[in-house]
């Protein structure tokens, strides 16, 4: 991330925050999941499985709440009203943000802390849902090869057949793992795929050639299958 101003709360996360992915200004794609915090800018799930959508130069905009704009914007009203007296960080509460995050966002959205909920204006508190649901960060490079969790194309599974992995196009050839055009989101899903897929071919192969056929034929067999 671009200067990132959030790296003194490492290690902090929430649960099932909200990423938008702007690129050019339009939104390229959205994902949820829980966030975690980093000392370089935001990982876990919800920015991890939304990796193969990002690019440098893309900006992120998070909600760090499980509510509409709207709805915070009319529970900051409720709040104020009723528990004016109440300073701002005390008006945040059961909202699933960490307090630390409360204070950082309470500062980015340039509302002093001890300020009071009576005394909050109108534009104060639209910066404020700004930043609890649109926390934006530019994104100044993404993770190398060495950091990836899995590798994004490969071979078009348009062009395998799916009972046996072997080529459609070229006999006595098979794929696994991430040599094919699978990327699955974290939780041990690109494993397991890598795991099926490498026993599907093994099996076609053994299968093959324990019925005294070739690995070309059973490349060539059922290539029309879906």
């Amino acid at each position: 991330m671009k200067q990132f101003p959030l790296k003194e709360l490492s290690g902090i996360s929430v649960t099932d925050a909200t990423v938008r992915i702007f690129r050019n200004g339009s939104l390229a794609a959205k994902n949820t999941g829980d966030l975690l915090i980093t000392a370089f800018g935001f990982s876990g799930p919800a920015v991890l499985d939304a990796g193969r959508w990002i690019y440098a130069g893309d900006v992120l905009e998070i909600s760090f709440v499980h509510l509409t704009p709207e709805a915070l914007d009319a529970l900051i009203i409720e709040r104020c009203k009723n528990d004016g007296a109440k300073a701002m960080p005390n008006l945040f509460y059961g909202l699933g943000v960490p307090e630390r995050l409360i204070h950082a966002l309470l500062s980015a959205a340039g509302v002093s802390e001890s300020l009071k909920g009576a005394q909050l204006s109108a534009a104060a508190r639209k910066s404020l849902v700004k930043a609890f649901t649109a926390y934006r960060a530019g994104v100044a490079q993404t993770g190398d090869f060495a950091a990836a969790m899995a590798t994004a194309g490969g071979v078009a599974l348009s062009e395998v057949n799916k009972k046996t992995c072997g080529s459609k196009l070229c006999p006595n050839l098979f794929f696994a793992g991430e040599v094919l055009d699978i990327d699955g989101d974290t939780g041990g899903y690109n494993i397991q795929a890598a795991f099926s897929t490498a026993y599907l071919a093994a099996s076609a192969i053994r299968t093959r050639n324990q019925a005294g056929g070739s690995a070309a034929d059973c490349a060539g067999e059922g290539a029309g299958t879906k």
